[in-house]
């Protein structure tokens, strides 16, 4: 992606983020962090929905634990793992 492209994109991405409500707003991260990398190397797609699902799987456990901190490292060690 050339920086023109780049910087119209974080424009965009800005201003969708700005005017949604704030319950809409995670979201709208998601999705550009979804289309920045399918835009990047397509290939990297399932790797990321990969690492967000299994995070989103271990946020839902972690809320119901009584030891949420042995889930927040597995999902640290887990995307650590995924970058590396």
């Amino acid at each position: 992606m050339s920086r023109a492209r780049a910087i119209i994109f974080f424009v965009v991405v800005l201003a969708a983020y700005r005017l949604a409500p704030r319950e809409y707003r995670n979201a709208v991260l998601l999705g550009a962090s979804l289309v920045f990398y399918t835009l990047w190397l397509p290939a990297y797609i399932l790797l990321l929905l990969g690492d967000v699902a299994v995070n989103w799987l271990l946020l839902q456990r972690m809320v119901r634990s009584e030891r949420p901190r042995v889930y927040l490292v597995t999902a640290v060690v887990f995307t650590l793992g995924v970058l590396g």
